[in-house]
């Protein structure tokens, strides 16, 4: 039996991924906040891995919708 997987389940995950891309950028903008007790270069490490992440999810989410409209 083929498995096929139908051009929803790829949207599904694309809207995933893009609630994902958002969270990681919220997270850039409210995390900042709560670390206050860490010195400027662990701030700088978390900002960078956040704003990698964020970009990384928005990116694989814009493949995905690509890949389900068979573009």
């Amino acid at each position: 039996m083929k498995l096929s997987l139908k051009p929803n389940f790829f949207l599904t995950l694309s809207d995933l991924f893009t609630n994902l891309s958002a969270g990681w950028f919220g997270a850039i903008l409210i995390l900042p906040g709560i670390w206050t007790s860490y010195d400027l270069q662990s701030n700088l490490i978390r900002f960078t891995g956040s704003l990698v992440y964020g970009i990384s999810c928005f990116y694989f989410s814009f493949y995905l919708k690509e890949l389900a409209n068979g573009n």
